[in-house]
C-alpha cells in the first residue's frame, strides 16, 4: 500500500479498522515516524470509544429538517445587507441592465442602418430623375411646341418642290439624312 501521510491513515481509520495487511504498513511508516505514534494510539482510542457507541436513531423527516434549514440559511444570508463592496455583486446586478442595453442599442444601430440605405436609395433614385431631366432638349423647342404639331400635317419641302411648288430643297439632303418623318403628338408626348 502506497498510504504516505499520517492524515491518510486517519481517514481509513474513521471509515473502518484497518486491515492486517494495513495495519502492517501502518506499523512500518510509524517506525519510519515515530513523532506521529502518540498521536495515532490517541486517534485508535477514540476510534475505539466511538464504535462502541450506539446507533442514533434518525428521524424519519431528518432530510426535509435539513433541507429546511438550508433553505432558511440562503434567505438569511440573502437578506443580509452586502458587507462592502464587490466586483462581483456589482457583476450580477449590472449584467441584466447591460444586456437590455446591448439589445437596445443594436435595435437603434440596426434602425440607423435602415434609414440611411433608405435614404441612400432615395437620394440615388432623385439623381436618376435629375438625370433624365438632363437629358431633355432645352425649353426652347416646347415654346413653338405648335409650330412643331403643324409641321408634321404640312408635307415636306422635299414633296414640295416635287410637286411642283419650286425650289425649297437642298439638293443632296435626301442622301445625307433621308426623308423627315412625320410625328405624332402621342410619339412626341412618350418621347418628353
Amino acid at each position: 500500500m502506497k498510504t504516505q501521510n499520517d492524515q491518510a491513515w486517519r481517514e481509513i481509520r474513521w471509515r473502518r479498522p484497518l486491515t492486517p495487511a494495513e495495519m502492517a504498513g501502518h506499523q512500518r511508516w510509524l517506525a519510519e515516524h515515530p513523532g506521529h505514534a502518540a498521536a495515532w494510539e490517541d486517534e485508535e482510542a477514540l476510534s475505539l470509544l466511538l464504535e462502541g457507541l450506539p446507533e442514533t436513531p434518525v428521524s424519519s423527516n431528518f432530510t426535509a429538517r435539513v433541507w429546511e434549514a438550508v433553505a432558511a440559511e440562503e434567505r438569511r444570508a440573502a437578506s443580509a445587507p452586502p458587507r462592502g463592496f464587490s466586483w462581483r455583486g456589482w457583476w450580477e446586478r449590472a449584467l441584466p441592465r447591460l444586456a437590455w442595453g446591448g439589445v437596445a442599442a443594436a435595435v437603434v444601430l440596426a434602425g440607423v442602418h435602415q434609414y440611411r440605405g433608405l435614404e441612400r436609395a432615395r437620394v440615388a433614385r432623385d439623381m436618376a430623375r435629375i438625370a433624365l431631366v438632363a437629358t431633355l432638349p432645352p425649353a426652347e423647342v416646347f415654346a413653338d411646341f405648335d409650330a412643331i404639331t403643324q409641321l408634321a400635317t404640312r408635307p415636306a419641302p422635299e414633296k414640295r418642290a416635287e410637286e411642283g411648288g419650286g425650289g425649297g430643297s437642298l439638293p443632296g439632303r435626301e442622301a445625307k439624312r433621308g426623308p423627315l418623318p412625320s410625328v405624332s403628338d402621342e410619339a412626341l408626348y412618350a418621347a418628353f
